[in-house]
């Protein structure tokens, strides 16, 4: 620039002329001031230059971190939103699981109520059972006694204390055949069912009892047994009450067989021999069948008190099943015919001939037909069937009597009980004679049951091996 002023000053002086001191002091000012101004300008140039390339520098790493920024917070947004996301669930989850726990509290409120209930229930019934007047003992599977109630005491003289822990065999048990209590075992813990019998103990002062015992298993819910439970009562005395009645029973029945049979005889004689008029016949008639009822009814008496004495003796012998129910049906016909009923004997198959004691057998056919007579009235029907079966027989008898109320059908083998609608009736039974035919059955090795309805009649049915085989333990009540 200062070249330009110079050349122009030149130019206005004249080519020739000498510049000025003065203008050259001024063209040598302005020429330094432009080269302080170039060098402010270049100065400028690479500042701007510089600061261009750190602005754009920095604009690139500011892009980079911006990218980096945004990219965090992508990421930070995803995790949010999946965090988010699980945090609703947990929510809901928490708000199911309170729901639950409002539930469970509520259920737990109800169960405490209940529990308190069971637990009072419970209260009451060992109370029952600690004040039972029967022994009640729970034993563990192997029979070791885990409770006994305080009529333990009353009738073994053991407290219950120095029961439990201990086999209750070993404390008041005395020897019976091994058979009895291999049977008792069997019935209890292999086939897992009720035992029912009779049993001889001993007291802690040494003395002996009978006792009538029930041992029930108590299984889980696989079928596994947890307990036993054996309720035991004292029958001492009403065996000896017993077999003081059943003495008297002997000793009266045979007083009484012996006139009741003179009385037949008469009666008999002046029957086949003597001429009667139409009413004297009848009158004898009538004393010759008092006289064979009362005959019967001493019978049944002695049988009761042999089988109640254990005296009854089973000798086996072959014979003819059919022979022995038609004997008695002769016998009976006298009385069927009274009634008018129609009698009907569907005989036995060909030849059945079996191994039996006959006098017992002659007790069940007697007793369960002489009922069905009995108790069914006027015009009325029966019917008497033998049917073979394996290697056993069964005896049944339908009738169309008064039949058996359901309330009362459990009790009917039991010893002088009668039905309340036989009461009615006013029919001739004893209430003995189902009982003494239930234990002959039981003596020969069989069974019997009924079908009953009210109104509508009675089946009985009495099931008997062909051939009897001896039990290896003695007969006795109770077998």
């Amino acid at each position: 620039m200062h070249r330009v002023l110079e050349r122009q000053i030149k130019h206005f002086l004249g080519d020739g002329e000498r510049i000025p001191s003065e203008w050259e002091g001024l063209i040598k000012a302005v020429s330094d001031t432009y080269v302080r101004l170039d060098e402010d300008r270049a100065l400028l140039n690479r500042s701007l230059d510089l600061s261009s390339k750190e602005f754009t520098e920095n604009n690139r790493r500011l892009e980079e971190v911006r990218l980096k920024v945004e990219k965090q917070a992508q990421n930070l947004a995803l995790q949010v939103a999946e965090r988010t996301e699980n945090l609703n669930e947990r929510v809901a989850e928490l708000e199911n699981v309170r729901k639950a726990m409002a539930n469970l509290l509520e259920d737990l409120g109800e169960e405490k109520k209940k529990s308190e209930t069971l637990a009072e229930e419970l209260k009451k019934f060992k109370l029952a059972v600690d004040n039972a007047s029967d022994n009640i003992v729970i034993t563990d599977p192997e029979g070791l006694v885990i409770y006994a109630n305080r009529a333990v005491e009353e009738t073994t003289g053991y407290k219950p204390e120095e029961a439990v822990g201990k086999k209750s065999g070993l404390l008041w048990k005395t020897p019976m055949p091994p058979e009895y209590y291999r049977n008792l075992w069997d019935i209890i813990k292999t086939q897992k069912k009720t035992f029912v019998g009779e049993i001889q103990n001993k007291r802690k002062n040494g003395e002996i009892y009978t006792a009538a015992v029930s041992i029930s298993p108590v299984l889980d819910a696989q079928g596994r047994i947890i307990y036993f439970v054996g309720i035991e009562r004292d029958v001492t005395k009403e065996r000896e009450a017993d077999r003081a009645k059943s003495e008297f029973i002997s000793i009266a029945s045979h007083q009484l067989r012996t006139p009741l049979t003179g009385i037949q005889w008469v009666v008999e004689r002046f029957m086949k021999k003597e001429k009667l008029t139409p009413k004297g016949k009848e009158y004898l008639d009538d004393i010759h069948m008092s006289a064979k009822r009362l005959t019967e009814l001493v019978d049944l008496l002695l049988n009761l008190s042999r089988i109640e004495g254990g005296k009854i003796g089973i000798t086996p012998e072959p014979t003819e099943v059919a022979g022995i129910v038609k004997s008695y049906l002769q016998e009976a016909a006298g009385l069927c015919d009274k009634k008018e009923l129609k009698v009907v004997f569907e005989d036995c198959p060909a030849e059945l001939t079996v191994k039996t004691d006959k006098n017992a057998l002659r007790n069940i056919v007697q007793n369960i037909i002489g009922n069905a007579i009995e108790y069914t009235p006027q015009r009325g029907k029966i019917t008497v069937a033998i049917q073979k079966k394996d290697d056993g027989f069964i005896i049944k008898v339908n009738d169309t009597g008064i039949g058996i109320p359901k309330a009362e059908q459990a009790h009917v083998f039991q010893k002088f009980v009668r039905a309340s609608n036989a009461k009615l009736l006013k029919a001739n039974g004893t209430g003995i004679g189902l009982y003494i035919a239930e234990r002959a059955a039981n003596l020969l090795g069989g069974k019997i049951w009924f079908e009953s309805e009210e109104n509508r009649g009675s089946t009985f049915y009495v099931e008997l091996p062909l051939e009897f085989k001896p039990k290896r333990e003695p007969q006795s009540v109770a077998a």
